[in-house]
C-alpha cells in the first residue's frame, strides 16, 4: 500500500503530479457506478497518484499496492470491482498476479485492466492468456482510461444481470412445469387459464430475448476491442512494410476484413441499443 507522502517522491515525479492538480480538466467524467471499488496495483508511486487522481475524480473508490502480493492480499479483503494492473513489478510479475486472481474470480467478476509499456502483439496476447479482460499501452490518456474502465463496468453488470435472468427464467420454467402437471389432472381448461399461459409463454420468451441480447453486447464488445488490436498493429506494420512489398498488400486485405468486422460490431451495437444509427451497407 502506498504509506509514503507526495513529497517523499522524487522532484521530477513531484513536479508532474502538482502539474496534473493544476492543469485544467479537459473531461468532467463521472462514472455511472459511483463508488466502485478499483484496485490499482503499480510499484511506482508517480503511476500510483496520477491514478488515484483521475478515479477519485470520477467518484470511484481507489485502493492502491505497489506490490502484487500485496494485490492479491486486497481483492481478498477489500473486495474490489474491477483491476488496473502493471504487468512489470518486482517479486511477481502482472501477467502471473492475473493467473492467480483467476484462480478464484472469473473474468466476468472481476475484469482486470493491464496497463503495459510492452507494444508488442505477443505481449498483449499473453496477458489475454493470463485472464485479462483488456489492455492500455502507457501513457494512457485519462478519457480513455475512464472509458475502458467504465465499458468493463458495464460488461460486469451486464453479465451479472444475464446470470440473474437466467435464475428467474429456471423458476419460471419450474414454475410452468408444475402448472402443467396441474393442468394435466384438470379434464378442461377454462379460456382464464389458458390466457394465462400464453402470458406466461410470451414473459419467457421476452426474458430469453433480454438475456441473449445482454450476452451479444457483452460479446459484442469484447471482439471490439480485440479488432481495435488487430487494426492498430495492422497499421503500424503498413508503415513499416513498403508498398511494393508482397505483404503490404495481405497487410491492406487484413485493415480491410478488420473494418468490415467493426461495422458489423457497430450494427450489431445499434440493434441492441435500438439506437438510430444509420445502417451502412457491407461490401
Amino acid at each position: 500500500l502506498l504509506k509514503e507522502p507526495l513529497s517523499d517522491l522524487s522532484d521530477i515525479a513531484e513536479e508532474d503530479a502538482e502539474n496534473l492538480r493544476a492543469a485544467p480538466s479537459t473531461t468532467h467524467f463521472k462514472t455511472n457506478f459511483p463508488g466502485t471499488k478499483i484496485l490499482v496495483v503499480d510499484d511506482e508511486h508517480a503511476n500510483l497518484q496520477i491514478y488515484m487522481h483521475q478515479l477519485a475524480a470520477a467518484d470511484f473508490e481507489v485502493l492502491t499496492a505497489q506490490d502484487g502480493y500485496i494485490g492479491l492480499e486486497l481483492i481478498e479483503r477489500e473486495k474490489p470491482q474491477l483491476v488496473l494492473l502493471d504487468l512489470m513489478m518486482p517479486r511477481i510479475n502482472g501477467y502471473d498476479v492475473s493467473k492467480k486472481i483467476r484462480e478464484t474470480h472469473s473474468s466476468s467478476s472481476l475484469p482486470i485492466i493491464i496497463i503495459t509499456a510492452k507494444n508488442q502483439l505477443s505481449d498483449l496476447m499473453k496477458g489475454f492468456d493470463s485472464g485479462a479482460n483488456d489492455y492500455l499501452i502507457k501513457s494512457v490518456e485519462k478519457g480513455e482510461l475512464l472509458s475502458r474502465i467504465e465499458t468493463q463496468l458495464k460488461i460486469k453488470e451486464a453479465a451479472h444481470k444475464m446470470a440473474e435472468n437466467v435464475r428467474l427464467l429456471t423458476e419460471v420454467e419450474e414454475i410452468k412445469k408444475s402448472k402443467d402437471i396441474i393442468s394435466q389432472m384438470n379434464d378442461e381448461l377454462t379460456p382464464a387459464h389458458q390466457d394465462l399461459q400464453a402470458t406466461q409463454a410470451q414473459l419467457i420468451q421476452s426474458q430469453k430475448m433480454e438475456a441473449i441480447g445482454t450476452l451479444a453486447g457483452g460479446m459484442a464488445h469484447e471482439f471490439n476491442n480485440i479488432l481495435s488490436i488487430i487494426l492498430g498493429f495492422t497499421e503500424l506494420a503498413l508503415d513499416d512494410v513498403p508498398g511494393w512489398n508482397p505483404a503490404h498488400l495481405n497487410l491492406e486485405e487484413i485493415k480491410t476484413a478488420s473494418l468490415r468486422a467493426k461495422n458489423i460490431v457497430r450494427q450489431l451495437l445499434s440493434f441492441i441499443r435500438k439506437t438510430d444509427i444509420k445502417r451502412q451497407p457491407i461490401s
